[in-house]
């Protein structure tokens, strides 16, 4: 790096913090404007922040090795929960803003009664702040470190990285919610500048589209066709067919109600309906358009280090970068990569301190803390968490086995998550037996398939098990147990059950609850087609922008753009004020 790069990132580095110390007099009013800026966030504001939260440095580093593992449809790890994006901006994203919660675990309290209810949340708000939380942050600490060591070799990077992670923590405690989605919005556009101009000189140097292609082929004669598959053709061992299938079919119930960092842009969203666009526009913007650019300079990483190379094959995106980029166009590079990944550390010390103030702090140590002492108490938590993750990053050693192991952690929550949504049946006893399971059943198959845990050298029968049996035996064992507690134990009392019904109105199997409160829940009306356009959305964007770039008959791929587009913008026409204004009219 010469003297024009590091003034570029120094800048950058200067206006990420200028920022937070602007807003701090306003974060300092309470909780409700420290963690979700008073709920005023346009949706494009709160949805881009979404996105520049996911876009962490660790993101097109995993892509990088995803793409060399599996080729471009080793993607379909994270592409799976697309669905999920698409049922959240459905079904979840208004509920969620009507009930004006300032963290999921919040709505525990919100929805069962007894006494499992309040354990339930302070369960849930430890589960989600500190395993969860942590273990996210820990991989995208890991990425960061993997980026240092290849850009500054002269430098220690654990130093460097952790530095840049006190900034963001720094910013994050003074401004709050607020300078996170103000700094995400800025961050987030240096963020995809970086990645399509480090795109764009690579692949021109490999002689444009249709000489990368050229070079996958030359380079991989018998693989480069399952290499360029959308969808997973078995001879690629990132993404064996079966997985592909439990991705699709389970995977993604983890994140389908949309909590956690997503949930708390919803709620920070200043009207339903502004929570739903966002929610969509997150949808398109997260898993249609921005991978194109890492995927792309992954398919030149193939080629320019060929899979013989004994390298990180991770650590290529970064190679790269430092090999091809001139002066200048390398200061921006760099301070893209750090914008991505402080806008997603500043995001979860955010989002897992509002657990500590809202579901800890307030509800069992001191209900009555004033707003300022509420404040303080989030910024000592935003400082501790930052702390537990760099210590977790520290026991780990690639990205995408982390980002498995959350997918196997998570799978035995979606089926219960959903439900306490669309049955009224669905108790806190259910819940805490789903999340105990799940747990449970997660680590053991992780210490069991460990077999210096045991002290043997051999490996255990249950090391060959595949990642998608796995995830089956998480997601299933943990449904066989919620569903006969759900049966065997009380229902909530019906007066918790209608007030959460005529404040969410939520569809569903709802019976005698419906019956007591009837024409409240809103027709299920366009539900289905709303659906099929947010799958088409994502997907036929996704894959039509794909194929023009990678594909010579580019006819098809064209109008199925064109579909995926379209669909867009009726989902995003549909929530707008203007449509509904029409539709009270019809």
């Amino acid at each position: 790096m010469n003297t024009l790069d590091l003034a570029i990132v120094a800048v950058y580095l200067l206006s990420a913090l200028a920022i937070g110390l602007a807003v701090t007099k306003k974060a300092s009013q309470g909780s409700e404007e420290y963690f979700l800026a008073g709920r005023s966030l346009p949706w494009w504001l709160a949805g881009t922040s979404m996105v520049a939260t996911t876009f962490a440095a660790d993101t097109p580093l995993a892509v990088t090795g995803l793409v060399a593992s599996g080729g471009i449809a080793g993607n379909w790890v994270w592409w799976c929960v697309g669905i999920a994006h698409v049922v959240t901006a459905v079904l979840f994203a208004r509920w969620w803003r009507r009930l004006e919660v300032v963290t999921d675990a919040e709505i525990m309290e919100r929805r069962y009664t007894g006494k499992a209810a309040p354990a339930l949340r302070l369960v849930k708000a430890g589960y989600a702040a500190i395993l969860v939380n942590c273990l996210t942050m820990g991989w995208v600490i890991l990425a960061m470190r993997k980026v240092c060591t290849v850009l500054f070799p002269e430098q220690d990077p654990l130093l460097l990285t952790f530095g840049l992670m006190a900034l963001a923590v720094l910013y994050s405690s003074l401004g709050g919610m607020r300078s996170v989605v103000l700094t995400d919005l800025a961050q987030f556009g240096l963020a995809l500048f970086g990645a399509c101009l480090l795109c764009f000189i690579v692949v021109r140097d490999e002689g444009g589209l249709s000489g990368l292609v050229a070079g996958l082929h030359e380079a991989y004669p018998d693989r480069a066709g399952s290499m360029l598959a959308f969808l997973p053709e078995g001879d690629l061992p990132g993404l064996p067919i079966t997985l592909f299938a439990v991705l699709l079919s389970v995977g993604w119930w983890r994140q389908a109600e949309g909590s956690g960092y997503i949930m708390q842009r919803l709620g920070a969203s200043s009207t339903p309906q502004d929570a739903e666009r966002a929610a969509i526009w997150f949808a398109v913007l997260h898993n249609a358009i921005r991978p194109w650019p890492w995927i792309l300079v992954g398919l030149a990483a193939l080629v320019v280090y060929p899979l013989t190379m004994d390298v990180d094959r991770e650590a290529t995106y970064a190679m790269l970068l430092v090999d091809r980029l001139p002066a200048g166009a390398l200061g921006l590079m760099i301070a893209s990569l750090l914008a991505a990944f402080m806008s997603t550390i500043d995001t979860h010390v955010n989002w897992g301190s509002s657990y500590v103030v809202r579901d800890l702090w307030l509800r069992f140590v001191d209900p009555q803390a004033s707003p300022r002492r509420q404040v303080l108490v989030g910024r000592i938590a935003v400082v501790l968490l930052g702390a537990l993750a760099a210590i977790a990053s520290l026991g780990m050693n690639d990205i995408a086995s982390v980002w498995l192991f959350v997918i196997m952690l998570g799978s035995g929550l979606g089926s219960v998550s959903l439900a306490r949504w669309l049955w009224w049946r669905v108790n806190a006893a259910a819940e805490l037996t789903a999340l105990v399971a799940s747990s449970l059943l997660a680590l053991a198959i992780v210490l069991l398939g460990n077999a210096a845990v045991f002290g043997v050298d051999n490996p255990l029968f249950w090391q060959e098990i595949p990642t998608q049996t796995r995830i089956l035996v998480v997601a299933f064992g943990s449904l066989a147990c919620w569903i006969p507690v759900t049966l065997v134990t009380q229902p909530d009392g019906p007066e918790m059950l209608d007030a959460f019904y005529r404040q969410v109105r939520p569809w569903g199997f709802w019976g005698p609850v419906a019956e007591r409160n009837p024409g409240l829940t809103e027709p299920m009306g366009l539900l289905p087609l709303r659906l099929v356009a947010g799958l088409l959305s994502v997907f036929g964007t996704l894959f039509g922008l794909g194929g023009l770039l990678l594909e010579v008959n580019k006819l098809p791929w064209l109008a199925l753009a064109l579909v995926g587009l379209g669909s867009f913008a009726w989902m995003m026409w549909s929530t707008s004020p203007d449509a509904q204004k029409a539709s009270d009219r019809g």
